[in-house]
């Protein structure tokens, strides 16, 4: 088995932050989130961060992709094949294609940071997994983004989280790109390029979490903890830029965490 997948967190890690919540999604019931009107913001430079425990893979439906998330028609993080894909714009796909993500009994930590101000193509966009850096080995025909460019994220295209925005002209969910599994601590962070170790940090040879409370979420940015069973998509970053819940119901929180 891979060295991230030997590392990956199985839960029930001591720490000194602890994850309370996740949430669960199936992919046969359409569950998800969405934003219909997001504000934008500065499309240049972001950081995603998020926890998830896979809970099919392979072909989980019609597509075989599984999104994590997506704004508009062109923005998107999910799993193709079990490989960790995204898509910064049209063209601009910054994909690792060396390694699947096929343990459903871990927990993996993925950040996506991105500064399109950089001098240096490969430092536009960084790709992390349980800490550690993934490569962007495939651009499916695209590129790093170009110096400067302006992204699918943080615009005000509706942005989804568990599913893609393909339906209605790229304004619903689409139930051939839902995922199945459980995601925790979820941020999107507008304004600045993050590392890894801002998130979370190794102890004992496993991948720990951060309390991100104390970050720069930008005005644009959010943070969901999932934490609130009447309102699962609550954004406690400071912004207010809650989600709007699909399907979903207080049956889907759940205490199954990182560290639980």
């Amino acid at each position: 088995m891979e060295t991230l997948q030997r590392t990956a967190n199985r839960g029930s890690v001591s720490t000194g932050y602890d994850i309370d919540n996740s949430v669960k999604l199936e992919d046969a019931n359409s569950e998800w989130f969405y934003n219909a009107s997001p504000t934008a913001g500065n499309r240049r430079t972001y950081t995603f961060s998020f926890w998830i425990k896979r809970t099919e893979i392979g072909l989980v439906n019609a597509s075989g992709n599984a999104f994590v998330i997506g704004q508009g028609q062109h923005g998107r993080m999910y799993f193709g094949g079990d490989y960790f894909q995204y898509r910064f714009d049209d063209g601009h796909d910054c994909r690792n294609v060396s390694r699947q993500f096929r343990d459903t009994s871990a927990w993996y930590h993925f950040v996506v940071a991105v500064d399109t101000n950089q001098s240096s193509a490969s430092n536009r966009v960084k790709l992390y997994v349980n800490g550690e850096s993934l490569a962007v080995d495939d651009h499916d025909g695209g590129s790093f983004p170009d110096i400067q460019d302006e992204g699918a994220f943080f615009s005000t295209s509706y942005l989804t989280l568990g599913t893609a925005p393909f339906g209605g002209s790229y304004n619903a969910g689409d139930g051939d790109y839902d995922m199945s599994g459980r995601l925790a601590e979820f941020c999107g962070i507008e304004g600045t390029q993050y590392a890894a170790s801002d998130f979370g940090e190794s102890s004992g040879g496993s991948w720990i979490p951060k309390d991100v409370s104390g970050l720069s979420f930008g005005s644009k940015g959010f943070y969901l903890k999932f934490s609130n069973s009447s309102n699962l998509g609550e954004d406690f970053s400071g912004n207010d830029n809650d989600f709007t819940s699909n399907n979903l119901s207080s049956s889907n929180r759940s205490t199954t965490t990182p560290t639980s």
